[in-house]
């Protein structure tokens, strides 16, 4: 889908932080569908987002 498919407050903030801060970022769902909960069943023990940022 790419980042252009998203508006609002937040994209505007994602956008404004990656180019003062000369980095490249990709707004995505996660697969789960969850923020983030600590779960000993998945790999580094965090499942959702939080966990995809820590497998990174």
């Amino acid at each position: 889908m790419g980042n252009d498919a998203y508006k609002g407050f937040c994209k505007d903030l994602a956008e404004m932080l990656s180019q003062k801060l000369e980095i490249k970022y990709e707004i995505r769902l996660v697969k789960d569908g969850k923020y983030g909960s600590e779960n000993p069943k998945v790999i580094g023990g965090w499942d959702g987002m939080v966990g995809e940022l820590l497998r990174q």
